[in-house]
């Protein structure tokens, strides 16, 4: 792209006539609208607007003039999109009505144009009405949807496509679905349209239907819906492939929590949802066996198993298919010889992207993030299962004062042997596919309120994959060569180095000799060709290294070599690899992100490095959910190869070895972090607490009306290492009776402060001028009163600012969260 800006650039300089300038300013425009639509940049965009007002500003021909105010106006909607600001829609709309009337004064004018020019009018109005909740644009929106659908030649894409947009707005003009169902029935059944968007139009009558509580109705138009979902030519491009899959996005969830409220079977709900998954590695797959078998696949059914052949393929194991959708959330559970649905009612899919954040910042947070998971996710999830039952008090207690700072498997007799432990495949949706399940619990408590002391955990992308994955093994088995393949990349070029990758390397390697594996090093520098050449016949692959994670395009994630600026390794590299005929037993993707997808409109697909592993047929794949500590690797890697070399290559020895490295992180970090509730006390410290504990809360009645004040954003910032919100002070209207200062409320700030408060002490001044420095007044009258204490300010000063209490220790990070396991 950058080479073809610079291409046109250049012509720009060149050209000779206003005609030939025109040309080149309006393809800079495109170019840099191309550009935004990879990079999703507001900066592009700015420049692609750029680029078209200056091509307007030439202004030779009606035609030109039209071309250029449509592309500005596109533009600006795109901006409105990405910011929310109010004034790019009015700028849309604005060049929408004045491409129209320029083109009242054509003559030849293409109808698929006027369409197009109608349609866009009517989008941008109907977004401005969004904004600005005035009628009148969604009464122009209206018209002009109405103007596009009676001009001539419409093509039946652009019928359905309109038809469409007119539904939405006129469930919002009339507040009902009198007119807006029969034109959203119609764009459905438009039968020469294209699946994806009829697909669309039906989703968007039955999210309507849903709405207005008419489950059974509602439900019918899913099913079309998801009956239109694509079986894909295993010659279609990735990228494409990609853009038709957005299309469809959650669209089968929310088929399926409609189902369960029609009153529908589980494993009806599990069959529409799964119809809605995994469709990328259909199409691999069916390119796979089309290279096998040498003919081209098309199934019908993209769920064709019945509840038996479930049953069987899952044996002994337990799946949990996590469903997350606007409708209700729920946990459909296969194993134990049945099928149950278990309501998530505590789960708000809203608040999902909320708590990855949280888990994915390993900060104190986290640790909240992780309890709010056991309580909504988990732990009805084990209850279903019988797996979780809560401890006996005097064995809790045992276990809570004895066996603190232990690994769960070294614990003995307080546990259940690691081994014998249930094992979970979890299969998730939505948000939640970028949260580790198996790190949920309450892991301060010392009990086994934790998924980790409860059952070992791997992941499955979907339940036909896991199905298949079995089968597949079951007939052929993994590869006998012999042979470990392992990469280390301590300096990789334009990367921070990674000191223990060597470290890890070395102590994998001597694990695999332990296991009569030969030791496979490939020469220096390493390259992508010579990876993918020794893949095709190793039976272990361990790579330490960097991984990237593509946040646009996440076929375009991969592994850094020493040539991953000029040939990356990446996603769809892995894919495009057969090792089904002799599929190596383990890739251990030892980097950062390696499973981490941050497209949220493909976040069914599991789209990342982890899953093409398993797709090119390799048959276990441990990686990270997000970045990893180089140090822990070692550890991690160490235990997961001591316990295959304890146990052999086997399945379950894989997922074993992952629960227990998880273990032993989490139980190291858990013991050196316990200290947050309760660290040791210098007498220095007991002194001051004894001091503070003296405090007595003071009743309304002893003061006049106060004000309460939010501190200044300079003053948050600097305490924001201790508190999450922002703090609040009181100020008493009667001097006489008001300490007034800064340890007036949050006592703890400066308890437990890790640097002195001298600056706040410096500060005091802006705190005496009531209402100044950007200080918010209102009057407060609630219960209570201000904290008063009877240390002096001189003796809280000499005793907290100069000398202050030993800072209280934060909760640790949850570094030991995001390894996980996919496999069979």
């Amino acid at each position: 792209m950058a080479k073809a800006i610079n291409a046109m650039e250049e012509a720009l300089a060149l050209s000779p006539t206003v005609t030939e300038r025109q040309l080149c300013l309006e393809g800079l425009g495109r170019l840099w609208l191309s550009k935004y639509d990879r990079t999703q940049s507001v900066g592009d965009l700015d420049r692609a607007i750029g680029w078209f007002e200056l091509s307007t500003s030439l202004g030779i021909t009606t035609e030109y003039l039209k071309s250029g105010y449509h592309y500005i106006g596109v533009c600006y909607q795109l901006r409105y999109r990405s910011t929310g600001f109010g004034g790019d829609i009015h700028q849309a709309t604005e060049m929408a009505k004045a491409v129209l009337r320029l083109s009242s004064t054509s003559q030849d004018l293409d109808s698929s144009k006027l369409i197009a020019y109608w349609f866009n009018l009517g989008s941008y109005t109907y977004q401005h009405f969004v904004h600005t909740a005035d009628e009148s644009d969604l009464q122009t929106a209206i018209n002009s949807f109405e103007m596009a659908l009676r001009i001539p030649g419409l093509s039946p894409d652009q019928k359905c496509t309109v038809l469409c947009q007119l539904g939405d707005s006129l469930v919002v003009r009339y507040e009902n679905l009198s007119k807006a169902e029969l034109v959203l029935r119609e764009a459905v059944e438009t039968q020469d349209a294209s699946s994806i968007n009829r697909a669309s139009a039906a989703k968007s009558l039955a999210y309507k239907l849903a709405y207005w509580g008419r489950w059974e109705e509602s439900l019918a138009v899913f099913q079309e819906g998801v009956s239109l979902l694509p079986t894909f030519d295993p010659k279609t491009a990735e990228e494409k492939l990609q853009s038709n899959i957005e299309a469809f996005s959650g669209l089968s969830r929310d088929a399926a929590a409609v189902a369960l409220n029609a009153g529908r079977t589980p494993l009806e709900a599990l069959s529409l949802l799964e119809k809605g998954r995994g469709i990328l590695s259909n199409s691999v797959r069916a390119k796979n066996t089309t290279s096998l078998m040498g003919v081209g696949t098309v199934t019908d059914s993209i769920f064709p198993y019945s509840s038996d052949e479930i049953l069987s393929a899952v044996g002994k194991d337990r799946l949990a298919v996590i469903n997350i959708s606007k409708f209700r959330c729920d946990a459909i559970l296969l194993g134990e010889g049945r099928i149950e649905v278990v309501p998530l009612i505590h789960l708000d899919h809203e608040v999902i992207d909320e708590k990855a954040r949280l888990i994915r910042n390993s900060g104190g947070g986290s640790w909240g993030a992780l309890e709010w998971l056991w309580e909504t996710v988990a732990l009805p999830v084990l209850k279903g299962f019988e797996i979780y039952k809560p401890l006996p008090k005097d064995q809790a207690e045992r276990f809570s004062s004895q066996d603190k700072g232990k690994s769960q498997w070294r614990r003995g007799k307080t546990l259940i042997a690691d081994d014998c432990l249930p094992h979970i495949w979890w299969i998730t949706s939505g948000q939640l596919a970028q949260i580790p399940i198996h790190a949920a619990g309450n892991h301060f408590k010392h009990s086994r309120e934790t998924v980790l002391d409860c059952a070992i955990s791997s992941y499955a992308v979907s339940v036909k994959s896991f199905i298949e994955s079995r089968r597949e093994a079951t007939e052929r088995g993994h590869n006998s060569f012999g042979k470990a393949l392992i990469v280390s990349m301590p300096k990789t070029p334009g990367r921070s180095p990674l000191h223990f990758a060597e470290r890890e390397a070395d102590a994998v390697s001597k694990i695999c000799q332990s296991l009569n594996l030969s030791i496979e090093t490939p020469g220096l520098p390493y390259g992508k060709e010579e990876i993918l050449k020794q893949l095709q016949d190793c039976q272990i692959f361990h790579f330490a290294g960097h991984g990237l994670s593509d946040p646009t395009n996440p076929s375009r994630s991969h592994l850094l070599l020493d040539d991953w600026m000029k040939s990356p390794l990446t996603v769809e590299d892995l894919q495009s690899l057969n090792l089904h005929n002799n599929p190596p037993f383990l890739a251990y993707l030892s980097a950062c992100s390696t499973g981490l997808n941050q497209v949220m409109t493909l976040c069914d697909e599991n789209i990342n490095l982890i899953s093409a592993s398993q797709l090119a047929g390799i048959r276990h794949v441990i990686g990270s959910l997000w970045e990893v500590n180089d140090r822990q690797c070692v550890s991690v890697a160490k235990t997961v190869y001591k316990t295959i070399a304890e146990k052999g290559l086997t399945n379950h020895a894989v997922a074993l070895g992952l629960h227990r490295a998880s273990v032993l992180l989490r139980d190291e970090v858990v013991s050196k972090g316990s200290g947050f509730k309760f660290y040791s006390q210098s007498r220095r410290e007991k002194l001051i607490l004894s001091q503070l504990n003296s405090l007595r809360l003071s009743s309304p009645e002893d003061f006049g009306s106060y004000v309460v004040k939010e501190f200044p954003n300079w003053l948050n910032a600097e305490l924001k290492s201790y508190r999450s919100v922002p703090l609040r002070q009181v100020d008493h209207r009667n001097p006489a009776k008001s300490a007034d200062t800064i340890f007036s409320l949050p006592v703890e700030v400066a308890m437990f402060r890790q640097v002195p408060l001298q600056s706040e002490a410096d500060n005091w001044p802006r705190y005496t001028n009531g209402g100044r420095n950007g200080l918010n007044e209102r009057e407060d009258t609630s219960v209570g009163g201000r904290l008063e204490t009877d240390i002096s300010w001189e003796n809280v000063h000499g005793a907290v600012l100069r000398n202050p209490a030993r800072a209280k220790p934060k909760k640790p990070h949850v570094h030991w969260a995001p390894y996980v396991h996919f496999g069979i």
